[in-house]
Formats: C-alpha cells, structure tokens, sequence
C-alpha cells in the first residue's frame, strides 16, 4: 500500500523539502531571476526538453553557469526538481502534438518518444499526475470534442 501510495501521489508519502538548503549560497536574488528567465526561454523558445537525454549539467553549460546555481533555481525559484520540470514541459509539448494535424498518424508513444519521454511508464506517470487522466483517455476526449 506504501509502495502505491508512493507511486500515485508521492508528495503526500513524502516530506516536505525545506527550501532553504542553499544556505552557504552566493547566487543573488537577481541573479536566479535572471537564470530563471533564461531557463525559461531555452525552454520555450529551444525546446531543450525534446532531447530525452538532456541533462542538468548540459542545461547548466549551454547557460553557461555552475551546475548548482541551475539546481537551486528550479529548487527555490521554480519549486521543481530537474526532472519533474522536463517531464511538465515534454506533457505540455504532447498535448500540444496531440492537437496539430501533422501528428494525426503517430501513435501515442510515437509522440511521447517525439517530445522527449523515453519510458512508456515514465510517461504515463508523469501525464497522469499533471492531467489527472491516461494520455488515451485525454485523446479521446480531444476526439470526442472534434
């Protein structure tokens, strides 16, 4: 039951994380804003999350800052972790698929694999967890819209 509870909503398993684990930090307020709109716009506008691969030094190099000043600011200023924040980016990005015809014929992994999941359980984890449905259940409620 503790192993379901975990997998199902593992926040209310969990503890809270305290966000103020960057104590000795030198990152100004002003800095992780500006490292936050940066991040914020590479995804947008470079969509780095489609690589499935990416990784948080990768992020942090093309930005061309430590590797921990990345992490703390999807810590404290985003309130995510790493991969919590790739994986809403990549469900956001499928949902979007889902509704441009130019993917009307891939399957539902087709697109997932497109917009950056690797794992099918990955997946529907994290798209279930955002939207509160199965990635087939929401496109077949977009069909039944249509």
């Amino acid at each position: 039951m503790i192993l379901f509870k975990l997998v199902v909503s593992p926040k209310s398993v969990l503890p809270k994380a305290d966000t103020k684990t960057y104590k000795t930090s030198s990152l100004s307020k002003s800095k992780a804003e500006a490292y936050k709109r940066e991040f914020l716009r590479l995804m947008e506008n470079e969509k780095l999350y489609t690589n499935s691969n990416i990784t948080v030094n990768q992020v942090a190099q093309k930005m061309g800052i430590p590797r921990q000043y990345l992490s703390e600011v999807l810590n404290v200023y985003l309130k995510s972790n790493f991969q919590d924040c790739m994986n809403k980016y990549r469900a956001e990005e499928f949902v979007e698929c889902l509704k441009d015809d130019k993917f009307k014929n891939y399957s539902i992994m087709g697109i997932a694999n497109e917009v950056g999941f690797k794992s099918k359980s990955s997946f529907n984890t994290t798209f279930k967890k955002i939207y509160g449905v199965t990635p087939s259940d929401f496109k077949k409620s977009l069909t039944s819209i249509a």
